[in-house]
């Protein structure tokens, strides 16, 4: 998960966007190096493990001025959400 992070070259605050976030694995890297983060999934089990985890990241690592946006989303179908972000890892 950190080797795509890294491997997006985003600028630092910028925003990363995981359609298919799952657990929140990559979104914990890139909030770990600086990014801010929008995770996105089918399954609302893993929207609930996505934000608990990235709670637990940001505790654990001492975030406070990075921000997350978690939602409900098939990636196949129009954003309901208007996001705004620098770079999709999929």
């Amino acid at each position: 998960a950190r080797i795509m992070v890294n491997l997006s070259k985003t600028h630092k605050a910028g925003t990363i966007w995981d359609p298919f976030c799952g657990s929140g694995t990559i979104l914990q890297e890139a909030l770990t190096l600086g990014y801010n983060v929008i995770g996105s999934d089918t399954d609302e089990v893993s929207i609930n493990e996505s934000k608990k985890n990235l709670s637990w990241t940001k505790a654990v690592f001492q975030i406070n001025d990075l921000r997350e946006v978690i939602f409900l989303q098939d990636a196949t179908e129009p954003l309901t959400k208007k996001i705004k972000y620098d770079i999709i890892l999929v």
